[in-house]
């Protein structure tokens, strides 16, 4: 077994085992997204693939951005699309933890980088543990609309992006640009002169419930204190509700109630704390998936 760095002339093949063996849900079409992705041209790789007798039996991919963080430019990572074929795994039993985590360790060794898993399973969180990962969050605050409307007029809601884009600053107006055609939306609220600013994404959950999920906030502060009246602004039904992960916000979130997630989010950083990490340039938009 060989693992290395995943090539452009790799893609049709790794696309194949994911379509055929990973995932037959998920058309061809949609998993080359996670390859042709705009938002950065040098790309040093797309991930890793464990190759026996030149054929890929194992991939982990990886999605590649860079953002400005406290005034500098650094590079995220969004490791994805984690598998391996089972006969590969059963060939591999005598190494600790697998094929799979080798192909972990050595996408993520790179101390200069910051990772983000947002879309684990149970499956995988032993794993990620012990490539070093930690967890990113756990729980996440949901708000549905309230009985009162008190003070909503205070506040304006604006959706237009060209609009939000004369508002904002550099920072969040490439963030716009760069997900303009993916399944993500910009919204903006305002109130006696502070700004927040939201990328949110809308998909509907369970039995017929409308979720507007914050995927990036600008003010985490503004977040927490204004979750519900953004709630009683936005949510057209009282089955709608509107959330975010619990490190978006700063402080109390009044009207919100904490739920656990399912499987909780992981990231590996020597330098940068929970609050840098969000839900943008990942699989989620790529794939079109639904946060849990």
């Amino acid at each position: 077994m060989t693992i290395r760095p995943a090539r452009s002339d790799d893609i049709d093949e790794i696309i194949t085992l994911l379509h055929i063996h990973m995932n037959r849900r998920i058309s061809r079409e949609r998993w080359k997204q996670l390859f042709t992705y705009s938002w950065i041209t040098d790309k040093p790789d797309f991930g890793r693939v464990a190759t026996a007798t030149n054929r890929i039996v194992g991939y982990l991919g990886a999605i590649y951005s860079d953002r400005m963080v406290d005034g500098e430019v650094v590079r995220y990572v969004n490791p994805n699309s984690w598998y391996m074929e089972k006969a590969a795994r059963r060939e591999v039993k005598g190494i600790s933890g697998g094929l799979g985590l080798e192909l972990m360790h050595d996408l993520t060794r790179d101390e200069n980088l910051h990772f983000h898993i947002n879309t684990s399973s149970r499956l995988t969180t032993a794993l990620l543990r012990r490539a070093g990962f930690r967890v990113l969050d756990q729980s996440k605050l949901v708000w549905s609309r309230s009985a009162s409307n008190k003070l909503l007029e205070r506040f304006e809601v604006i959706q237009d992006i060209g609009t939000i884009s004369s508002i904002v600053d550099a920072k969040w107006r490439q963030v716009i640009e760069d997900h303009r055609t993916w399944p993500v939306s910009p919204l903006l609220v305002r109130s006696q002169g502070q700004v927040l600013f939201m990328m949110i994404a809308t998909s509907t959950k369970g039995d017929d419930e409308v979720w507007h999920d914050v995927m990036s906030c600008s003010d985490p502060a503004l977040l927490a204190t204004w979750g519900q009246s953004i709630a009683d602004l936005i949510l057209q039904h009282h089955s709608s509700r509107f959330a975010c992960d619990v490190r978006f916000c700063n402080g109390p979130a009044d009207g919100a109630q904490t739920v656990e997630l399912d499987v909780a989010r992981y990231f590996k950083s020597k330098a940068l704390a929970p609050h840098h990490f969000d839900h943008l340039y990942s699989e989620i938009q790529l794939l079109g998936q639904k946060l849990s």
